[in-house]
């Protein structure tokens, strides 16, 4: 089954925040058989790649997962999220975002409902 969505995720030297970012992806309540992750990672120097793979390691899921390596920054590594998407839709997120449970569902929702929108952005709680 192809993918609906593709969660692409590009990231640098985010280790402090990038397992509370991976819990929110993994938390969402759109079916994970549809979703897929794509993460980039920018040569980071501190844990950043250790966290995530340890924590995919972890995760029991449907959601089909690929990890890239780039060091020619955000815009190449965003290329690199395009050019292998295979969902109908992308997603970005960030090494240090944390989504609503029914984020990634809105957000597909939304585009289905307005078909002659080509991007949209969803509002994130401002955290405390």
């Amino acid at each position: 089954m192809e993918p609906k969505v593709t969660v692409g995720m590009c990231v640098k030297n985010c280790a402090a925040t990038i397992r509370e970012t991976l819990e929110s992806i993994f938390n969402q309540d759109f079916p994970h058989e549809l979703m897929e992750l794509i993460v980039v990672d920018g040569n980071s120097k501190d844990e950043t790649l250790s966290t995530i793979t340890d924590y995919l390691r972890e995760k029991k899921t449907e959601m089909q997962i690929r990890i890239f390596h780039e060091n020619k920054g955000l815009g190449y590594a965003r290329q690199i999220v395009v050019e292998n998407a295979r969902g109908d839709y992308i997603v970005w997120v960030d090494g240090d975002m944390v989504l609503s449970k029914d984020y990634i569902k809105k957000q597909v929702e939304f585009m289905e409902q307005n078909p002659r929108v080509g991007i949209a952005k969803g509002k994130l709680p401002l955290k405390s």
